[in-house]
This record gives C-alpha cells, sequence and structure tokens, in this order.
C-alpha cells in the first residue's frame, strides 16, 4: 500500500476534515484483491519475477532477493512488492512457478 503524510489536513467532498491516519486507513480499504499472485526465478536478470494478476490486469516486478532465500523471507518480500502495487493477496494465492 502507498501512502504519505499530507502537509495539512485533507477535506473531503462532504467537508469532513481527514487526519493522516484517517487518510492511511481509507487507503488500506482501497486496497484491491489480487485475484492470482505468481513468482518465478528469472536467469537473465538474476531475481525474482512476481505477477499478479487482478482480473484481466497483469504487473510485472523483480524482487532481488538472491536465489537461496529462505521461503517466508521471500513471501513477506512479495506481499510488501504487491502492497506497494496497491493490492492485498492471500497467501494461499502465492503460487510458485
Amino acid at each position: 500500500m502507498r501512502s504519505f503524510l499530507p502537509s495539512a489536513p485533507l477535506r473531503t467532498r462532504d467537508g469532513l476534515i481527514l487526519t493522516v491516519t484517517d487518510y492511511n486507513r481509507l487507503s488500506a480499504e482501497e486496497a484491491m484483491l489480487a485475484d492470482r499472485v505468481e513468482f518465478s526465478w528469472d536467469e537473465g536478470k538474476s531475481s525474482w519475477l512476481l505477477r499478479i494478476e487482478s482480473g484481466e490486469e497483469v504487473i510485472r516486478r523483480h524482487c532481488t532477493l538472491p536465489k537461496n532465500a529462505d521461503e517466508n523471507t521471500l513471501r513477506t518480500a512479495i506481499e510488501k512488492a504487491v502492497a506497494d502495487e496497491g493490492y492485498e493477496v492471500d497467501r494461499a494465492k502465492l503460487v510458485r512457478r
């Protein structure tokens, strides 16, 4: 999830004033659930290739962890990369190819 800290309170269309905490909470609620996330080792780039699918949209990103990274570290980095793209992922939907 991308978040930022506004320099001044934000005002909604309805005239409500949002604090930083309110804004970040609302931003988190807007994250979409990815349909599928695949990851595989890309020999050409010597990095992990992530493939995030949501409907017809497919996003590809590289993760610079080493090939021998342990499974938990790898999955945590993937979850962060997916969140950085504005998506959430169910760990059960992570597929290693």
